[in-house]
């Protein structure tokens, strides 16, 4: 065998062996690296999905309190609406009392005789100026 072959061969597989080596190093520092940032990154994303899980339940809150002022609102708006009803109904008993009261008025004038006169025939009537004539 040929020693100086042998370790020419020795030599050249150390040298790969060597670059192998730190390639390999490379690829760890690498991959330290990318597994360093994925875990920043989660880190993120759980704080963000924490933000958005708070916000929603904020959002719910505000939406309960919405619906809660919406019933009450529409609650007050049939009491009112009621209440209109109520009040229409009595402005038109108060006009319809209104109304009789008017009709059953009757314009009855006293003239200076001491009559009564009750019709406005009978007024106008009355108060036809009586032609005087004078002579001079």
């Amino acid at each position: 065998m040929n020693y100086e072959l042998l370790s020419r061969l020795a030599m050249q597989d150390s040298e790969r062996l060597k670059s192998e080596n730190l390639i390999l190093v490379k690829k760890i520092v690498l991959l330290e690296q990318e597994n360093k940032n994925l875990k920043e990154f989660n880190s993120i994303i759980e704080k963000e999905k924490n933000a958005y899980k708070e916000r929603i339940g904020q959002i719910k809150n505000e939406l309960n309190g919405l619906v809660i002022e919406k019933n009450l609102l529409l609650d007050e708006i049939i009491i009112l609406e009621n209440r209109v009803k109520k009040l229409e109904e009595k402005i038109s008993i108060q006009n319809q009392e209104k109304e009789e009261k008017f009709s059953q008025r009757e314009k009855i004038r006293v003239n200076e005789d001491g009559e009564l006169i009750r019709n406005k025939e009978e007024i106008r009537a009355k108060n036809i100026p009586k032609s005087v004539e004078f002579y001079s």
